[in-house]
């Protein structure tokens, strides 16, 4: 089974149009929608934007499915203004925006 993360509501209703559903769910604020893409089984979840959001989600995620391969869904940040739903968006850099080694280990620190 593959595990589907979306953050966005628009990014989640362009995967379902794609999906047949079987069932239904909602844990904590992640709504989960288990059925198959072209005979391939599939849950698909709303997780929210934001990494706490994405880890909570995949946790429940994980714990309701047997998934063998999640795929995260969202731009992630991608600048680009072309950008659309759908499109696949790779980076060849990342930054860090949240964490701040400063004050471990000298003024540029890791963030």
């Amino acid at each position: 089974m593959i595990g589907i993360l979306c953050a966005m509501e628009s990014e989640l209703q362009a995967i379902l149009k794609y999906m047949e559903i079987e069932s239904e769910r909602q844990i904590a604020t992640c709504k989960l929608y288990r059925g198959k893409i072209h005979e391939q089984e599939v849950i698909a979840c709303l997780a929210g934007i934001g990494k706490c959001n994405a880890s909570m989600s995949a946790t429940i995620l994980l714990m309701e499915a047997p998934v063998e391969l999640v795929i995260n869904v969202g731009v992630a940040g991608g600048l680009l203004e072309n950008q659309q739903v759908l499109d696949l968006v790779i980076s060849n850099e990342a930054i860090q925006a949240d964490f701040d080694t400063s004050p471990l280990d000298g003024e540029e620190g890791l963030g």
